[in-house]
């Protein structure tokens, strides 16, 4: 049969272990549906809060977290990583239901590889279905291998394209190629 525990609504109920080598564990056979149910939802308010030293959750199958009124923060203060180990499998981060939100990735590193994308057995894509604006004290954009371009298709009038050196100093505009054919 089952054990049923109840308090009246004064009462704090405490589990705890003496010795230093004890432990806690809540175990059930149960091979379907919800084998472990905590329950601390009767408010808004109530707050499930889990202090430990080191805290390891394995799971077979999904993992879900969701928050229906509120945002989510996840905090480490070292080197941390969310990863896709197997073959074929996708990682999506992703701000949905439209509107004026934005997708941010920031860093604060001082490096010369601050914000490091890398795409280490394929290419990186990028659609945008408005302009899209670099803006940056400098700018390299190096290919190598295969052939490149820049090409803007324009489908009006008045739809230029300027290549400008800007800013009233002694510089220069410099288009050079090393190419040993005729139209190099």
């Amino acid at each position: 049969g089952g054990v049923d525990i109840k308090l009246s609504s004064a009462d704090v109920a405490t589990v705890e272990t003496r010795t230093a080598d004890g432990h806690i564990a809540l175990v059930s056979a149960h091979t379907a549906g919800v084998a472990v149910h905590i329950d601390a939802d009767a408010n808004a308010g109530s707050i499930v809060d889990i202090d430990a030293g080191i805290l390891d959750i394995d799971v077979t199958g999904a993992v879900t977290l969701d928050s229906s009124a509120a945002g989510l923060s996840l905090d480490g203060v070292l080197d941390s990583n969310l990863t896709v180990t197997a073959s074929g499998q996708d990682l999506d981060i992703a701000v949905a239901g439209g509107g004026t939100q934005e997708l941010r990735l920031t860093s604060a590193g001082t490096g010369p590889s601050a914000l490091h994308l890398s795409a280490s057995a394929g290419g990186i894509n990028i659609d945008s279905a408005g302009a899209l604006a670099i803006d940056s004290v400098g700018l390299s954009i190096d290919s190598a291998g295969v052939a490149a371009n820049i090409t803007s298709t324009t489908d009006g009038a008045a739809e230029d394209f300027t290549i400008a050196l800007a800013g009233a100093t002694d510089s220069s505009l410099i288009l050079s190629s090393t190419g040993t054919a005729a139209d190099a």
